[in-house]
């Protein structure tokens, strides 16, 4: 059975000028992709004739070549001349190494030739470049080509979305039961970095939550939860040694008397916001108390107040 490349006919000058046309909207573009598709469909062979369509080599292509036969246990044929291969197939942009199509295309978009990289492509032939290196005589020109495609990466990292997909490791403890490895980058099951997290609340200092998430597109909760994030960090890594003088005050924070009471030091050395509590009245200060710890209380020296006879 003979297989016939899906890419090739539209990689051809033919091919190009008739996609172009076909997106531009034009009639002739429209015949010319029925008319060529269904001669394709019907004479395969003597459609590539006419169109003097080449055999292509496309890097994807090769590395799926590579990854297979290493699922199927059979060494790749010819590896040195595999790896010469992919290595004449490399685009080199500002000294990283990437890969493209392999061949101009012709989208919606306009034309990508074939010396366009592209990072759907480049991570196959990293891992076939991996699995090349496994075999005797090529690990160390394997592994150089390997690690010039690192820059690439992290270029079009910058400004785009990045998904990454890691499976954490799960243990069963006798004590503690069930115990699923930590992240270093995120807490728990939260959607965002830590190092992300925190820009956001940086920002979040200066702008308003929403305004934040539009200038960073982000939503507002994730705002929300990285300002949350460091208000539980900064309760959990408060000092609270030495504090003997506070003030009490309220803040109107809504229409319709909504109150918001606040506790801060008033000591020379500090003065910072201790705490804050939802509404005015005597059990929403008792909280503070129980947080600040009866030992403490005990220690303060003066308090002041601005609520009247409330408390």
């Amino acid at each position: 059975m003979i297989f016939f490349d899906p890419y090739d006919i539209w990689a051809t000058p033919l091919g190009i000028a008739v996609r172009r046309r076909y997106y531009d909207g034009r009639f002739t573009g429209k015949l010319g992709a029925a008319g060529l598709s269904l001669l394709d469909w019907l004479l395969p062979g003597i459609a590539r004739r006419i169109v003097s369509a080449k055999l292509l080599s496309y890097p994807i292509a090769v590395a799926h070549a590579v990854l297979l036969r290493k699922v199927a246990n059979h060494p790749a044929e010819s590896p040195k001349e595999i790896l010469q291969h992919l290595d004449a197939m490399s685009i080199q942009r500002d000294g990283a190494t990437a890969w493209g199509l392999g061949f101009p295309w012709m989208s919606k978009n306009g034309l990508y030739g074939s010396d366009i990289p592209f990072v759907t492509h480049t991570p196959y032939v990293m891992e076939a470049l991996l699995v090349l290196a496994e075999l005797p005589d090529l690990p160390d020109e394997a592994m150089t080509l390997f690690h010039g495609t690192w820059g690439f990466l992290l270029c079009t990292a910058v400004g785009h979305p990045v998904f990454l997909v890691y499976a954490p490791r799960r243990v069963a403890c006798p004590a503690r039961g069930v115990r699923v490895e930590a992240m270093p980058w995120a807490s728990g099951k939260g959607h965002l970095t830590q190092a992300y997290a925190w820009f956001l609340v940086r920002w979040a200092r200066r702008l308003s939550g929403k305004e934040v998430a539009q200038v960073f597109r982000t939503s507002w909760d994730s705002v929300f939860r990285s300002v949350e994030m460091a208000v539980e960090w900064g309760r959990a890594h408060q000092d609270l040694r030495g504090v003997q003088a506070i003030g009490i005050d309220e803040i109107a924070w809504k229409k319709g008397h909504r109150y918001l009471t606040r506790v801060y030091p008033i000591d020379r050395h500090c003065k910072r916001l201790l705490w804050v509590g939802a509404h005015r009245r005597v059990r929403t200060l008792l909280k503070f108390f129980r947080r600040f710890g009866a030992e403490r209380s005990q220690g303060l020296k003066y308090l002041s107040r601005t609520w009247g006879n409330r408390i």
